[in-house]
């Protein structure tokens, strides 16, 4: 299971200038790649972060210090799922990823055992890495395309083949203002749809 999904792990973040454009508003789950080796419930969960309230101080193997966060995971209609942590860090390019999810985190004298990286693709979206239990050669990691609103199946098409390194991959989307429709009608929506290849 996609570990962001469930959020069973702070928020480590390493630059102090990319940490303020995480704060302030809820980011939608829109896709994640690879498929799933199981079925996902569609929920267009929003992810919400701030600053963790207990101020841990977190140090990544590199040595370069890094900032603790807090999330809460929330439902389309703004109901609280969960709140809890993950380690991740900062980084500027995509070429930074695998380097930096290589890397392991130390907050509060406790190592943390998983953590994702986050890559900002500009003020509207951004891309959660994680690392995958067993690479199938494709996929070398798990990514979550996060964004600011929800969007129709047509654009959230057209952002994915625009970002150079998700249109290669193979994704399914979880949140389009028609599956947010559908979660709202008494017809429901047909999951089967809502999984793109390229």
């Amino acid at each position: 299971m996609w570990k962001f999904i469930s959020l069973s792990v702070i928020l480590i973040v390493a630059q102090a200038t990319d940490i303020k454009e995480l704060y302030g508003s809820d980011w939608v789950l829109a896709a994640i790649y690879p498929v799933p080796r199981f079925s996902i419930p569609i929920h267009c969960t929003r992810y919400r972060f701030s600053k963790n309230p207990e101020n841990v101080q977190c140090t990544l193997s590199d040595g370069s210090s890094a900032f603790s966060v807090q999330a809460e995971m929330m439902n389309a209609t703004g109901s609280l799922l969960d709140t809890s942590t993950t380690a991740m860090m900062v980084v500027k390019h995509f070429s930074q990823v695998t380097p930096a999810l290589n890397l392991t985190s130390d907050c509060g004298g406790e190592e943390q055992p998983a953590y994702s990286v986050v890559r900002f693709v500009d003020e509207d979206y951004l891309i959660i890495y994680q690392n995958l239990d067993s690479s199938n050669g494709v996929d070398q990691n798990q990514a979550g395309l996060f964004a600011r609103d929800i969007m129709s199946q047509k654009k959230i098409n057209k952002v994915m083949s625009t970002i150079e390194e998700l249109k290669q991959r193979r994704g399914v989307v979880t949140c389009t203002t028609e599956i947010y429709d559908g979660l709202n009608s008494k017809d429901g929506f047909n999951s089967n749809e809502n999984e793109i290849d390229y």
